[in-house]
């Protein structure tokens, strides 16, 4: 530091001593182009060094600024003290720097745009800043990223290109050259996803067979307000306002407001409502054939559509003597019959206007009530559109459909098959009356 009035102690600091000269031309309290760390630059003006504060701050480490303006022909000198070096092209390419690089809790790195950052270790390239294309590398044998103790729960990578998460020092997370595998020996009761015996667990379960712990066992949330999520043992259940409403259980069954089915059910497909009504579809045999379609009330068959080889088609309800009590006779059949109003007629929407022969459901209603389904004149309310959503080009909604409700007819309907043993019953009393008839007229010929 000869030359220069000051104590050489007060200047020197770790790190390589920059200077750059200022020639004054005419009066100014400004010097630009700098680069330099805050804290420890050093002004000196005719030899004299300045104090910072008083004479002069230094805050954003490219300009100074002078209390009192320096004069044409003055010379001042600024001093900078740093543990890096990056202006006025100070390294160029092919030079290099020897020693330690370190950067203090406010120091900060400028590099002019285009510009490349490449820091060596043990002669390797292990960090890369490339900032004409925005890339960051950082190579290294082996990567550890450790908690705040460093002693457990890491992520870890190494140059085979395996990626492990540790907790507790317990391997829980790897890559392998087949894909990702969860590890651990714990079961885990609740989480996003986790295993539920010992064992290793391929997402695609590539390594086991069915039922194996090489398999993935889900488990969602046993918890009834997630929507979807494990109800039971072997089970997939749905809920919602925080009731379970249907669940595919262990034997392939589907249930619908239900947890547990309540009839034999048929392979295949089970529905099963909350009040016990349900229906099996599926394929099995059965002593009348193959059932097909089952329809079971309250842990009991009430009817089924079955095969019989290749014969047909049945359609069953329930009629077993087994399930019934007060059995009398039908008598008078022949009266209700004739209460029967047989019409003929065509359906509106039959645009053939083919005609028919049936009956109108009310009229039979007073007859044989339990054929007829919905009461007379009946309304509903239905939901319709009254504008529909309008859509941008990509097919996105853009305006919601305005829905409305308007109040349409509750049609009735018939079940002709009801009618048949009252129709039987009329039949067998008009053959009686004719076999009287017949054995009177035989005795008036004789």
């Amino acid at each position: 530091m000869a030359g220069y009035i000051g104590s050489a102690a007060s200047v020197v600091s770790s790190g390589a001593e920059n200077k750059k000269t200022f020639t004054i031309t005419g009066a100014t309290t400004s010097l630009t182009g700098l680069n330099y760390t805050v804290g420890k630059v050093h002004v000196f003006q005719n030899g004299v060094r300045l104090v910072d504060g008083t004479d002069y701050t230094a805050t954003n480490g490219t300009t100074i600024t002078l209390t009192v303006a320096a004069q044409s022909g003055d010379n001042v000198v600024v001093i900078s003290q740093a543990s890096y070096q990056v202006a006025d092209a100070v390294l160029t390419s092919g030079d290099s720097m020897t020693g330690d690089l370190s950067f203090g809790d406010s120091d900060k790195a400028i590099f002019g745009a285009g510009d490349d950052l490449q820091i060596y270790h043990d002669g390797s390239n292990s960090i890369i800043h490339d900032n004409g294309t925005g890339n960051l590398q950082i190579r290294a044998g082996n990567l550890n990223i450790l908690n705040a103790a460093a002693t457990e729960n890491y992520l870890s990578a190494d140059n085979n290109g395996a990626v492990n998460l540790f907790y507790d020092n317990s391997k829980k997370i790897e890559t392998t050259s087949t894909g990702i595998a969860v590890t651990g020996s714990t079961a885990h009761t609740a989480g996003d996803i986790t295993n539920t015996i010992s064992g290793t667990y391929n997402l695609n379960g590539a390594n086991g067979t069915a039922g194996s712990a090489a398999y993935v066992t889900y488990s969602f949330k046993d918890d009834v307000n997630t929507g979807m999520y494990r109800g039971g043992a072997d089970t997939l259940s749905f809920a919602t306002g925080g009731t379970e409403r249907m669940r595919l259980d262990s034997s392939g069954h589907f249930l619908l407001g239900n947890t547990s089915y309540a009839t034999t059910p048929a392979s295949g497909v089970t529905i099963q409502r909350g009040d016990n009504a349900s229906v099996n579809l599926g394929h099995t045999s059965s002593p009348s054939g193959y059932l097909f379609v089952n329809f079971g009330y309250n842990g009991g068959q009430i009817g089924s559509i079955t095969q019989s080889g290749t014969t047909g088609v049945s359609y069953n309800t329930s009629s077993d003597y087994r399930l019934k009590e007060n059995v009398v006779d039908l008598t008078g059949a022949s009266a209700r019959v004739n209460q029967l109003d047989v019409k003929r007629f065509n359906f509106i929407a039959d645009d053939t206007n083919t005609l028919v022969d049936g009956f109108l459901a009310h009229e039979v209603a007073t007859v044989v009530p339990e054929a007829i389904n919905g009461t007379k004149d009946a309304m509903m309310d239905e939901e319709y559109e009254v504008t529909p959503a309008v859509l941008d080009d990509d097919g996105n909604v853009t305006t919601e459909a305005v829905m409305g409700t308007r109040s349409v007819p509750d049609y009735q309907g018939i079940d002709q098959s009801k009618l048949v043993p009252l129709l039987t019953a009329a039949l067998q009393e008009a053959l009686t009356e004719i076999a009287s008839l017949k054995t009177r007229v035989e005795a008036l010929e004789a």
